[in-house]
């Protein structure tokens, strides 16, 4: 019996050495796309910026924080594995890059963003980078672009697509009642005694009553940023005006001045200058939104389309 613990024990420590000894082999490793291998290094490169705005966005709840690390990892490995599988048929199809090409590209970023290549390369250091390593990106991202150019035709969309796209989604494109009005704004300051806003208002309704201008006592006489804005506002759904104003707007007509409406720390009047009716966008207005917005659909299906065939024909491993 003592033997066979023996040996049981040896098994379980020779077990746990070797998951040790292939752990520290594959440490640092994301995932091998054929040949060519993907760092951890290299990940932490890719989603760094993006990693950063996370941390700011979420830094108070980490729950959030933590799943949106991990969708980062994920679509960012994912991302980087898509570049390999496009670099790997690249070779197969024994493509050529111009080095001078890739030259005059490097050198351009050089100029662009620092005095000399001295201070170019020093950055690249502060990054991770050698020179040599950002030349092959500069390469590798010239390849994927010309293929993915060559391979992912840019779609075409029909009208036919479009008009049957606007029937389908019609109610994103409806737009409700809205208002346009002008609004004299009389504060009641803590200085002032009790009713002293609604009275400078009430003085002030009297004279639009008797046929002075409404835009012209707005600029006279209204408080803080209404003070010159003699022209009417931009269309607005009344659900985004003040609650205290949806009420007296609704029993407007066009042309019409609310009576005075009074609230803790104001006093208002509101003209209704025009309103409109819920209504939907014309198709016109939208079409080439909806274009860009189908194209995109489509081309996203046509890369993902080719990234699934490279993907079939490549050897993948993730770790």
């Amino acid at each position: 019996m003592r033997i066979l613990c023996t040996l049981l024990l040896a098994v379980v420590l020779f077990s746990s050495a070797a998951t040790r000894a292939s752990a520290a082999l594959v440490n640092g490793i994301e995932a091998l796309v054929s040949d060519s291998i993907i760092t951890v290094q290299e990940l932490e490169l890719f989603i760094g910026q993006s990693e950063q705005a996370v941390h700011e966005m979420y830094a108070n709840r980490p729950d959030l924080y933590r799943q949106s690390m991990e969708d980062l990892r994920t679509n960012g490995l994912d991302l980087l594995i898509q570049h390999e599988l496009i670099l790997h048929e690249f070779t197969t199809l024994q493509g050529k890059v111009p080095e001078s090409i890739v030259d005059r590209i490097v050198e351009d970023e050089i100029h662009r963003t620092q005095p000399d290549r001295v201070q170019f390369i020093k950055k690249l250091q502060e990054e991770g980078l050698t020179f040599d390593q950002y030349r092959k990106k500069v390469r590798d991202r010239l390849i994927i672009e010309d293929l993915t150019h060559e391979f992912v035709k840019e779609p075409i969309i029909s009208p036919h697509k479009i008009e049957a796209y606007y029937t389908q989604n019609h109610d994103k494109y409806k737009i409700e009642d809205q208002v346009k009005t002008r609004m004299i704004v009389v504060n009641q300051s803590a200085a002032d005694e009790p009713g002293a806003a609604k009275k400078r208002a009430e003085e002030i309704l009297s004279q639009i009553k008797g046929g002075a201008s409404f835009e012209e006592m707005a600029r006279v006489y209204s408080d803080g940023a209404q003070r010159a804005r003699g022209a009417p506002s931009d269309w607005l759904e009344p659900s985004k005006l003040a609650e205290a104003i949806r009420g007296p707007i609704s029993k407007l007509n066009a042309g019409e001045c609310s009576d005075v409406i009074e609230t803790k720390d104001a006093c208002f009047l509101v003209l209704l200058v025009e309103r409109r009716p819920a209504h939907f966008t014309p198709l016109n207005e939208v079409r080439e939104e909806i274009e860009r917005q189908l194209m995109r659909q489509e081309a996203t299906r046509l890369q993902q389309r080719w990234i699934d065939r490279l993907r079939k024909k490549t050897w993948v491993r993730l770790f």
